[in-house]
């Protein structure tokens, strides 16, 4: 699982799309029970989360929005971790392969 730091400029309206995604997957029934699991447990703590490739099991990201308190974080990596999710934290646009 991925934790995804978007630029705040982007971060309203990215949460909307993957809101609507989501949605639009579990209506196609590609999801998968754990995945389930991660996407419910970030809406706990009221983030957005979408399934990633073909469906079936595999990976998904939340978006993490600007600002977001550290106690927050480390409470939804714990609930995460408990399920044994392995979960990583990468910010958008930033520093990495360049062209």
């Amino acid at each position: 699982m991925i934790f995804l730091k978007p630029p705040s400029q982007i971060f309203n309206p990215l949460q909307a799309l993957v809101s609507q995604n989501q949605s639009c997957l579990e209506q196609l029934g590609v999801s998968h029970p754990s995945l389930d699991r991660i996407i419910k447990t970030a809406a706990e703590f009221g983030l957005k989360a979408k399934i990633t490739g073909a469906g079936g099991g595999g990976n998904c990201f939340v978006l993490l929005p600007p600002g977001l308190n550290a106690n927050k974080l480390s409470e939804l990596q714990a609930a995460l971790d408990k399920n044994g999710f392995v979960n990583f934290e990468v910010t958008l646009f930033g520093p990495g392969i360049l062209y």
